[in-house]
């Protein structure tokens, strides 16, 4: 009967560890996700102001793709939600 007390014990420990580590490795992943996600944004938002000001200044949307390594059409895609002037 001890025995089996013990063993439903380290049943039940082994199971809660198992879950805490399993939380703790998805936090971890998810951080890691969001991370890179926020990196990912935050260079379109770079690349879009480079893309934005360039215009401004007066270089040609060829020039701009050239330079950004855009394609011309994601280059006056992004011109066409800015409106520059």
């Amino acid at each position: 009967m001890e025995n089996r007390r013990i063993r439903d014990s380290e049943v039940v420990s082994a199971y809660s560890d198992g879950e805490i580590k399993g939380r703790a490795e998805g936090r971890a992943e998810g951080r890691a996700e969001g991370e890179a996600i926020g990196l990912e944004k935050g260079i379109a938002i770079v690349q879009e102001n480079v893309v934005i000001n360039s215009h401004r200044a007066g270089l040609s949307k060829e020039v701009i793709s050239s330079v950004t390594g855009l394609t011309p059409e994601q280059v006056s895609e992004i011109l066409q939600r800015n409106n520059p002037e």
